[in-house]
């Protein structure tokens, strides 16, 4: 196996209701370090500047690994970096650049970020080069906050029907980029891939070079199901992700040819609400993610993903 799938625990998800209360994501993000599992973790806006220090001084006496995802606060100021209204785009832009000092507060290695609205065919090559444009001077300045920055790809059609998108579409913008000397690296979403109707082996081995992140994320794939789009269901019926499909999903990547060994973060994405418990959402997630990589580690299981 030429892939290592580090353990990460998507904070801001699991405790969706919770993560604003002062003091509790620091925390739980104690406990899970004392717990020693987890070798990442992941978070969007701080409660507070006090938090935000807390969570930078644990993360650096830990050595744990820490992505901040803007997608919270992208939405939050209706931000778009892939518009085509110029100032809009420009100020979405410059807005996101004005929260890498906070995010080198907490002590992250990565931000993470998403793009606009799909504007259709018609306007789509327009989107894709505004879209350049600002991961360019994003890119630029993260690097120089000490930050590499991540996108995560989201559906098309099914429900959030964002510009970006499907793979194939996204891994020719990331070589350009790369090109320019603004790598962007990609957080590869299970269900926004499924709900684009994409082959997940494909996907994954198209994006293989440029994966630096991995969300396994459920759906409901039946269009004709209530349940139907992105909901961040917890792993299971209704939804298409099984421990099976997970383990293969990562063994697909760690089947990949390469010349050098590659490090993948790897989180359960579900969301926890109201009447939820999310502490225990927490525990199950983790054990779905401890058997998941049991099962990649025994070499006698086929990759099935399709």
């Amino acid at each position: 196996m030429t892939t290592e799938f580090l353990p990460s625990f998507l904070m801001s998800e699991i405790y969706f209701c919770s993560k604003h209360r002062p003091g509790f994501l620091p925390e739980r993000l104690r406990a899970a370090i004392e717990d020693g599992f987890f070798q990442c973790a992941e978070i969007g806006m701080p409660a507070s500047d006090k938090d935000a220090c807390s969570i930078g001084a644990m993360v650096r006496d830990s050595k744990i690994g820490l992505i901040q995802w803007m997608t919270e606060y992208i939405d939050l100021y209706e931000l778009d970096i892939s518009t085509l209204d110029e100032p809009r785009r420009l100020h979405s832009v410059e807005q996101i650049k004005s929260q890498l000092p906070a995010a080198v507060r907490c002590g992250a290695s990565s931000i993470a970020v998403i793009c606009g609205a799909d504007p259709g065919e018609y306007h789509r090559n327009a989107g894709f080069d505004a879209f350049l444009k600002s991961m360019t001077a994003i890119i630029r300045a993260a690097t120089d906050a000490g930050l590499s920055v991540l996108l995560e790809p989201l559906d098309r059609f099914a429900h959030k029907k964002r510009l970006l998108g499907p793979t194939k579409e996204v891994v020719p913008l990331l070589e350009k980029l790369h090109l320019l000397g603004a790598p962007l690296w990609m957080a590869f979403d299970s269900a926004h891939a499924a709900l684009n109707e994409e082959c997940l082996t494909h996907s994954l081995q198209r994006a293989h070079p440029f994966l630096r992140h991995i969300h396994l994320s459920n759906a409901v794939l039946d269009k004709d199901d209530q349940d139907y789009g992105d909901w961040h269901l917890p792993p299971g019926s209704p939804g298409f992700l099984t421990k099976d499909t997970a383990a293969s999903i990562l063994r697909t990547l760690s089947n990949e040819d390469t010349t050098c060994k590659t490090r993948l973060t790897v989180a359960v994405e579900a969301r926890g609400g109201h009447g939820v418990n999310e502490d225990l959402l927490m525990r199950q997630t983790a054990d779905f993610l401890k058997a998941v990589l049991a099962d990649v580690h025994d070499d006698t299981k086929p990759v099935i993903v399709e």
